[in-house]
């Protein structure tokens, strides 16, 4: 007896295939996502705002929590965001988005 049978060769190959698959899908929805930062024109605009922007952030990335500073208005680093989600922010008056852009370290 060999020591993979044919199913097991069966088998693997088939988790094979859902990996990759699998991770090509992640791959490809980060290609539809964006780096950004955001903050507020000032602290009656974030206390307008934030809960908004919170809401906004979660229910597009999944994520309850992300880094931001201490300042206030702080400036926040949440996960990648879709162009949806970037452009519901721009449409809140007195929310700064700005893009992260990527440099290659040498």
């Amino acid at each position: 007896m060999h020591l993979f049978s044919s199913l097991s060769i069966i088998v693997l190959t088939s988790a094979g295939l859902i990996f990759a698959y699998s991770t090509a899908r992640s791959l490809s929805a980060m290609a539809d996502r964006k780096t950004v930062t955001y903050t507020f024109n000032g602290l009656e605009d974030w206390e307008k705002h934030n809960q908004t922007v919170t809401k906004i952030i979660k229910e597009d990335t999944g994520v309850e929590h992300w880094r931001a500073n201490r300042a206030l208005p702080p400036v926040s680093h949440p996960p990648p965001l879709s162009f949806g989600a970037i452009e519901k922010l721009k449409d809140l008056q007195g929310v700064v988005v700005e893009a992260v852009v990527e440099t290659e370290l040498k």
